[in-house]
């Protein structure tokens, strides 16, 4: 994945890029998710092409990484 999409999505207070698990994990509780965050980075992958799938508690897993 380009550098600057990770570097966009760890600026983010909730979520953060793994790049062994290739996967943008949700780093607070379940209930307290932020899903404007969530749905900037969903945003971003889709502009950028970037395949994904979505997992539980707000985890994104990137595709073909």
């Amino acid at each position: 994945m380009p550098i600057e999409v990770v570097n966009e999505i760890n600026k983010s207070k909730s979520y953060s890029y793994d790049d062994k698990t290739k996967r943008v994990v949700n780093l607070k509780p379940f209930s307290k998710s932020d899903i404007d965050e969530f749905l900037a980075i969903q945003h971003l992958l889709d502009g950028r092409h970037i395949p994904y799938r979505f997992e539980k508690d707000f985890h994104i897993q990137i595709l073909n990484a």
